[in-house]
C-alpha cells in the first residue's frame, strides 16, 4: 500500500468563483482510503473538494464540499486511476477574512490486484448476511 499526503495553505478571502487548485501526486491504482484533517481554527470557512481532472473524486456530488473545524474526515473508497496523471487535485478556497488557513490529505492507494480478495470476502460476507436474514425472517413468520 501506498500512502500520499499533503499540507495545503489557503489564503484568506477566497471565494468559490476563484478556487485554489493544487495537486497531490499519487501513484497507478485504486484509492481505497481518504483522510481529510482540518486543524483547529478554521471554523468551517475553508472548503475542500478532490477531483481528478473534472471528474469530483469526494464529495461525490458536484458543487459541495467538505468543512470542519478540528476535525477529520475519513472515509474508504474505490477510486480506480484509469490514466494519467496519477494525481488528485484539491480544489478550495477559505472565505476567513483575517486568517489563511490549511488541510492535511492523505490517500492510500493500492494495486487494483490487492483489492481483489477484499472484494471477494465481501460479497461472501454480504452473501452470508443475506441468507442469514431471511432465514430469521422465515423463522418469525412460521411462529406467528
Amino acid at each position: 500500500m501506498s500512502v500520499f499526503t499533503g499540507t495545503y495553505t489557503f489564503a484568506k478571502n477566497g471565494t468559490s468563483a476563484n478556487p485554489t487548485i493544487t495537486e497531490l501526486p499519487c501513484a497507478a491504482g485504486v484509492i481505497h482510503r481518504i483522510r481529510i484533517r482540518f486543524p483547529p481554527g478554521s471554523r468551517a470557512l475553508l472548503n475542500i473538494a478532490l477531483f481528478q481532472g473534472s471528474t469530483p473524486i469526494a464529495p461525490s456530488n458536484v458543487g459541495m464540499t467538505f468543512q470542519g473545524d478540528s476535525e477529520i474526515i475519513e472515509f474508504d473508497e474505490f477510486y480506480e486511476f484509469v490514466e494519467k496523471p496519477y494525481a488528485i487535485n484539491v480544489v478550495g478556497w477559505n472565505t476567513d477574512t483575517v486568517l489563511s488557513h490549511l488541510v492535511i490529505i492523505q490517500v492510500g492507494v493500492l494495486p487494483k490486484w490487492a483489492l481483489l480478495p477484499i472484494a471477494v470476502t465481501e460479497g461472501i460476507m454480504s452473501t452470508i448476511k443475506y441468507f442469514l436474514q431471511s432465514s430469521i425472517s422465515s423463522r418469525k413468520a412460521v411462529k406467528e
